[in-house]
Formats: structure tokens, C-alpha cells, sequence
């Protein structure tokens, strides 16, 4: 049996086979740097030390003059490894990484170019095809190899899968396996000259980044990368993170961005592994993407607003199978401008949430994806505000059982037993009449004849509704009751915090007090506050509960918190302690942030706080400064 060394090194090679090889991965790209992470992390480099990739017996191979190696990979999150590299490296030139194949393009005599793959590093493939504007003379005059990466443009990939969906062909399935399945073709493709070439590097020259690619511009046919010479080693966290969000979203196909020491003869002070050269590096985003199909559109009924739902053809990333994602609001429909049947990218929010970033093809006479008019429950006209879909029948059976839910919940009532099935039930059989707070009115009998409710079941179960109208619930949890679409407890604390009871609460709602002057309330909200329906539905709670007053005073010390990261616990065991302890919990980071909790794999918000000098603690200190007070 083979140990787990060699499961691991076999899982990593048969990887890299048909990465490079196949032109067709077995799993993303964050999957194999992890797995490759962890193998270094256990065994050490030496069984790694060596270029991806193969030569096939379809071309003629040719040995490289100088290996062409690959480049060692640097986390858009890890900020502490990146700065350290990047003043080892100064000064430093950085470029976008083109996501393509790397070819060689070595010259002849008269300037002509034999393009040749990369292979193993050691030895590659004379490609017998290439884009037209590059097969004359005087191509390349520089009298060295100049290495490039071959792209396909989303546009062009676009275009391509069009064409051979008409065509009845099998479609590409990203522009980079359409780059390698168009490059790699024994006869010459209808599609070469849809290719494009970025050149980046001379092969065996160690001068200046910049004097590398001047010299390319002036003596060669090829178009250079775009770079940028960083000013500030300090600064140049943030130039990277805006130059690499302002192309990521061109047509290049990127997954990163390249930086290199702008000295010459770098590579002579830095040195060299087999694998990579010391003076530079990939600074890789973390988040993976996939692309897939928009097969249908769903409209989900909430407590109040109404979310579609994008059905799509499942797809793997980041280890997880993906089938649907939350397109939010019709605002998103209308910034990606969606339609049915849409290739669209997707990736992961913090490697957590997936959502749709990009449209990437379009098929002809395709449909929109337009608001619907109705609520797909109770047929009920629907409101819209701010790109938002509202459904106002309160007794719309799917959004009662979304509120009941809500209100039975552990952080509400915590009325144990009242499941979605219960609810369900109890809704089919007509039993809620005036909206969620109907529920108090349920009795034994009601709750007997439904099915799978017995005589002891049905009377526990009205024992735990019947317990919350026994007590006097805080303030926060009775204004989050009123199921107000932004009205929540953290509001409710706020509230209940500034002004102790709810008479009092009711009487500022009246008198439109300017809520926004409390730390955590915005316009809008200052907006539901003042609105009638808000003031009716807390007069309305009060025929049901009974809130007790406030006693917490305003903490005048009270400090505001951000969490990142994957921590030991879950994050809303840390928000509720955090707050507990009379400080406050927020989603973004501003200067008005005191502190950043991380944990493992934290994201931008670690960058963000850095820049702002915001306090970086972990799980021990912020015990110690609750401990504190």
C-alpha cells in the first residue's frame, strides 16, 4: 500500500499531467496549491523540485537554450509574506499574470521565429501552426529567445463557442482550454488569429525588467505586458490589489499578477531553484473561479422581500459542487445585465458564499431575466424598492412560514418543537389567521388533528408557545419581532439601549427623532423607523407580549470589532460575546474600527485594517481585553 507521501505526490503529478498535458483540470486551482502547500509543509520541497508539465509525441520536441521554469505563488492574503518578498526584491516592476500557455518564440537569421511550448521546462514542442501576423521575418530581432503567453480573449472565446455551437462542434469549456485546443492543432485552426501573444521575458538576458521589455518593444514584432514600477515598498499592497482589480474585470484572462525585482542581474543575487527563480514571484487571488450555465431563475419568498435564485449547471469549486446562488436583487440582474441561458463566472465571497461575477458567453435570441409582477406564493402584486421585490400580503402562506421560523428561532423565542414542518402544517390547515402572531392563539385541539402530531406532542408544543407570552421579553428581541425587513436585534439593542422602554421608543418613532445620530443607524433605517407601518406593528406586538425595560447603560467606552477568517469557534459566538460586553460588532472596515479579530485565511478586511492601522488581534487577546472591560 502506498504511503501517504506517495498518494499525495501522485495526486499532485496526476494533477499537473492534466493541467498541462490534457489541458483539461481535475480540480481548481486553489485545491492543488493547497494540496501542494501541505506536501512542502510535510515533506519538503526536494520530490517538487521540478517544472509541470510534458512533451507529447505530437510535435517535434526541442531542447530550451535556458530552462523556463515556473514561478513560486505568494496569497493575495497572506500581507505579512508579500511586503517581507517584496523588500528583499526592491525595486519592483509588477504585471498581470495572463491565465494561457507559455511559448517560446526563438529567432532564426532573418528574424523569423520557431514557437516552441514550454514542455517539461527542459524540453518542448516546435509548434507547426501560429497567430499569421507572426509567421514572417523580422519578427524577432532581438537575437534572443523571448518568452510569452498565449490568451484567448473572453470576447473572442465568446465568439469561438458561438461559431461551434452552431456548428454542432463541442464547445471550449474556458478560454484557456480553448487557447490550448486551438494552439495545439495539427492542421491550423479557423480560430489562430483569434490568439493573442504577451510578451514578458527574455530568456538568459539578466538585465532590468524594464530594460527586458524596451527591448522587446523596440527590436520585435510582440506586444509587451503591461507593467507598472512600484514607488513605495510600503505602498505597494494597495497598487497591486487596484492594478489587479482593474484587469480582472478586462478581457484578459488573469489569476494574478507578477512581480519582479527591477534590478539587473537579479537573478544573479537571488538565484534559482529548479522549479522557480528567487527573484520573483505570483501574487495569486485566493478566491476560485468556475463557469457554468444559467439554467433557470427561481423567486424565493422571505419574511418580506422576494430573492431569485439562479439554478445552475453544477459545477466544482472550491471542493464543493455548486447547482444554485443567490442573484440578491434585481439590481445585480441589471448590472450583469442576465439572461437565461447565460455562461456566466462564478466564485466564492470570503471562499464561503458563491456568487455570479461575470457574464462570459451569450447565446443568440437568449431571454432576459425581467422582475416578475406576482409573488410566485400568493399571487399578490409585488412593491419594489431599491431593486428590491417585496410581497405585502401579510398572510401569504410562504412568507408566514418564513416569519413563524424566524420568530421560533433560538435567537427569538426559542420555541422548541415548532419546526418547518409543524409550521407548514399548521399554516395548510388555516389555522394562522392574522398573521404570525397567531401562533398564540393555537390550542391543543388545533394542533391534535394535524398529522403526526399526537395529544403529548401538541401540548408541549403549546406549553413552549405559550412560555413566551409568560415572561417579559427584552426590548431588542420585541422590536425585532415586528419582522420589518432591516429592523433586527442589533437595531433593537441600539434602540433599546438609547431609550429604555417602548412607550418611549414609539413616542421618538412619532415625533420623527433623527435616529441616525445612534451609532449603527442609517438613513434608510432612520427612514422604517419613522413609517407607520413601523410604529403599527409595535403597537400591534404589544396585544401579545410584554417587553421589559432596558436597564444596560451606554457604554461610553464601548469599542467597535470586525471578524475575519476562519476562527476556532463559530463568528456569531465571538459577535454575542463581543457584544455582551457592551462593544460592537461590525461587517466593514472603516477608520471608525478599533479592532480586527483574525483567524486563518483571513481576506481583504486584513489588508483594509493594516492600511488604516487598525489593531490586529487573535482570539487570546481579545479574551484579554474583555477580560479587561
Amino acid at each position: 500500500m502506498n504511503t501517504l507521501k506517495e498518494q499525495m505526490l501522485d495526486k499532485i503529478k496526476t494533477a499537473d499531467h492534466a493541467y498541462y498535458a490534457l489541458d483539461n483540470p481535475i480540480m481548481t486551482d486553489a485545491e492543488y496549491d493547497s494540496l501542494r502547500a501541505k506536501f512542502i509543509k510535510a515533506y519538503g520541497i526536494r520530490d517538487l523540485n521540478y517544472v509541470p508539465g510534458e512533451v507529447s509525441n505530437d510535435f517535434i520536441p526541442f531542447k530550451h537554450q535556458v530552462p523556463v521554469i515556473s514561478l513560486s505563488k505568494i496569497k493575495r492574503t497572506d500581507t505579512d509574506k508579500f511586503l517581507k518578498e517584496i523588500k528583499k526584491l526592491w525595486p519592483v516592476v509588477y504585471e498581470p499574470k495572463i491565465d494561457g500557455l507559455t511559448v517560446v518564440a526563438y529567432p532564426n537569421k532573418d528574424g523569423s521565429c520557431k514557437f516552441v511550448t514550454r514542455g517539461n521546462g527542459k524540453i518542448g514542442e516546435i509548434l507547426p501552426n501560429f497567430i499569421s501576423k507572426y509567421m514572417g521575418t523580422n519578427v524577432n530581432n532581438t537575437g534572443y529567445p523571448i518568452r510569452g503567453e498565449v490568451y484567448l480573449g473572453y470576447n473572442e472565446f465568446k465568439e469561438i463557442n458561438y461559431d461551434r455551437k452552431i456548428k454542432g462542434e463541442t464547445l471550449f469549456k474556458n478560454p484557456r482550454n480553448a487557447a490550448a485546443g486551438i494552439l495545439r492543432n495539427k492542421e491550423c485552426s479557423p480560430y489562430i488569429n483569434k490568439l493573442n501573444y504577451l510578451c514578458y521575458d527574455i530568456l538568459g538576458q539578466d538585465i532590468s525588467e524594464k530594460d527586458k521589455l524596451d527591448l522587446i518593444e523596440s527590436k520585435s514584432k510582440f506586444t509587451t505586458v503591461p507593467y507598472f514600477e512600484g514607488d513605495n515598498p510600503n505602498d505597494i499592497n494597495d497598487m497591486v490589489e487596484d492594478f489587479y482589480v482593474n484587469y480582472v474585470d478586462g478581457n484578459i484572462p488573469i489569476d494574478g499578477v507578477v512581480i519582479k525585482s527591477n534590478l539587473n542581474k537579479s537573478l544573479e543575487k537571488f538565484g534559482f531553484t529548479n522549479h522557480h527563480p528567487n527573484n520573483a514571484f505570483a501574487w495569486k487571488d485566493i478566491g476560485e473561479k468556475s463557469i457554468t450555465k444559467i439554467l433557470d431563475v427561481k423567486w424565493n419568498v422571505g419574511r418580506s422581500k422576494i430573492t431569485p435564485v439562479a439554478i445552475l449547471e453544477p459545477v466544482e469549486l472550491n471542493g464543493s459542487t455548486i447547482s444554485k446562488v443567490s442573484i440578491h436583487n434585481l439590481n445585480i440582474i441589471k448590472k450583469l445585465n442576465l439572461h437565461y441561458n447565460d455562461t456566466v463566472e462564478i466564485e466564492k465571497v470570503n471562499e464561503v458564499i458563491p456568487q455570479i461575477t461575470r457574464v462570459i458567453n451569450r447565446e443568440e435570441n437568449s431571454t432576459p431575466i425581467n422582475k416578475i409582477l406576482y409573488c410566485p406564493c400568493c399571487n399578490s402584486i409585488l412593491e419594489e424598492q431599491n431593486g428590491q421585490l417585496y410581497c405585502t400580503n401579510k398572510n401569504c402562506d410562504d412568507r408566514l412560514i418564513r416569519e413563524i421560523e424566524y420568530l421560533s428561532s433560538k435567537e427569538m423565542f426559542d420555541i422548541k418543537g415548532l419546526s418547518n414542518k409543524t409550521i407548514k402544517k399548521i399554516i395548510q390547515a388555516n389555522l394562522i389567521k392574522d398573521g404570525p402572531m397567531s401562533i398564540f392563539n393555537l390550542k391543543v385541539s388545533d394542533l391534535i388533528s394535524l398529522e403526526g402530531l399526537g395529544p403529548k406532542s401538541a401540548t408541549k408544543l403549546i406549553q413552549e408557545i405559550n412560555n413566551v407570552l409568560s415572561v417579559n421579553i427584552p426590548l431588542s428581541t420585541f422590536i425585532a419581532a415586528t419582522c420589518i425587513n432591516g429592523i433586527g436585534k442589533d437595531v433593537g439593542k441600539i434602540l433599546a439601549t438609547k431609550y429604555r422602554t417602548i412607550d418611549k421608543i414609539i413616542n421618538a418613532c412619532k415625533t420623527k427623532e433623527d435616529f441616525t445620530t445612534l451609532y449603527g443607524i442609517g438613513s434608510e433605517t432612520n427612514i422604517i423607523l419613522h413609517s407607520q407601518d413601523f410604529i403599527d406593528k409595535l403597537v400591534y406586538l404589544l396585544k401579545w407580549l410584554t417587553p421589559k425595560e432596558c436597564n444596560k447603560q451606554i457604554n461610553t467606552n464601548s469599542k467597535l470589532f470586525v471578524i475575519t477568517g476562519t476562527l476556532t469557534k463559530p463568528r456569531n459566538y465571538y459577535k454575542q460575546l463581543i457584544e455582551k460586553h457592551d462593544h460592537k460588532v461590525t461587517d466593514s472596515i472603516s477608520k471608525k474600527v478599533n479592532y480586527l479579530l483574525v483567524g486563518e485565511n483571513a481576506g481583504s478586511k486584513l489588508d483594509k485594517a493594516i492600511k488604516n492601522n487598525i489593531k490586529i488581534i487573535n482570539e487570546d487577546t481579545l479574551f484579554s481585553i474583555l477580560k479587561k472591560g
